[in-house]
């Protein structure tokens, strides 16, 4: 997934800059036109090869603390959203407790793009390293049906399998 920065109007003509995560072209024009912006200048925003490297290497050598972390989260995350807590407020609470610096780091930015307006599965889109395919595919259907909550404790239970 590629990560683009972008200026464009909005239909006020108003002048909006962010960031968007895609996997293509048409998944750009596709989300300009969801958003009805006007797209001024989009560059693709290229990552460090050595920090791509070593967050992969990093993942790697912790793996079973950073899978059992994902699984607290999951779970944490699950019964917070199922309370009513708003998804910016849950991103929070868990980052100040998480126990991995990349972990911590990775929930206060997906907050962050959160609280600036970008969709829940779009930042979890942009750390593939922590969140897997099949996180993500769960992640996407239970914010298209409503049942975040329920999705959530059976990812956890996935999870729980795979580790």
């Amino acid at each position: 997934m590629k990560t683009y920065s972008y200026k464009a109007l909005n239909q006020n003509h108003q002048s909006v800059e962010g960031e968007l995560h895609a996997d293509n072209d048409a998944q750009v024009d596709l989300y300009f036109r969801e958003r009805k912006l006007m797209p001024l200048r989009v560059v693709e925003q290229k990552a460090h090869p050595y920090k791509i490297l070593l967050n992969r290497a990093y993942v790697w050598w912790n793996g079973k603390k950073i899978r059992q972390e994902l699984i607290t989260f999951t779970r944490q995350f699950a019964a917070a959203y199922a309370a009513g807590m708003q998804i910016a407020k849950i991103l929070d609470l868990l980052a100040t407790q998480a126990q991995t610096t990349i972990f911590r780091d990775t929930i206060k930015k997906i907050s962050s793009e959160i609280k600036q307006g970008k969709g829940l599965v779009d930042t979890f889109s942009a750390h593939p390293d922590l969140f897997d395919n099949t996180y993500r595919a769960l992640l996407t259907t239970g914010e298209m049906t409503g049942n975040l909550d329920m999705v959530m404790n059976y990812s956890a239970g996935l999870l729980e399998k795979k580790a």
